[in-house]
């Protein structure tokens, strides 16, 4: 979802400009998106046939946010625009270690059947799920 948001150096897309590009992914018959969801993004998840949400502790997600900027803080990750490069960002870490987005995640997520949801708490859980595929 990144590459439809984000342009040259950061520059936001319009969401006029990415929302009919969003639209034309859901009609496809086979797609994935990964990455925040909220209630503005409510048709991603009623489209879902499957909603895998990483409801990890607060330490890991601020862990892998750290990671995740070490490793392209010199270059912008692939499915960046150019100039994109990750920076340290205290109060985005602080945001997903606090795990203060979850309460607009959950108000999302509740209006889709838990039958489409499935939640994973903990490392160990994406090892057994992916050992279940």
């Amino acid at each position: 979802m990144d590459s439809l948001f984000w342009d040259v150096n950061w520059t936001e897309i319009k969401t006029e400009e990415w929302l009919p590009k969003e639209q034309n992914i859901l009609q496809q018959d086979k797609w994935i998106i990964e990455g925040y969801i909220d209630g503005n993004h409510i048709d991603r998840l009623k489209n879902s046939d499957l909603i895998i949400y990483l409801d990890l502790s607060g330490h890991i997600c601020a862990f892998n946010g750290l990671k995740r900027w070490w490793k392209f803080r010199t270059q912008p990750r692939p499915e960046m625009a150019s100039g994109c490069t990750d920076k340290l960002d205290l109060r985005y870490i602080w945001t997903m270690f606090t795990r203060k987005e979850r309460p607009e995640i959950e108000r999302a997520l509740s209006t889709i059947a838990l039958e489409k949801i499935i939640r994973i708490r903990s490392l160990k859980d994406i090892k057994i799920y992916l050992n279940s595929l």
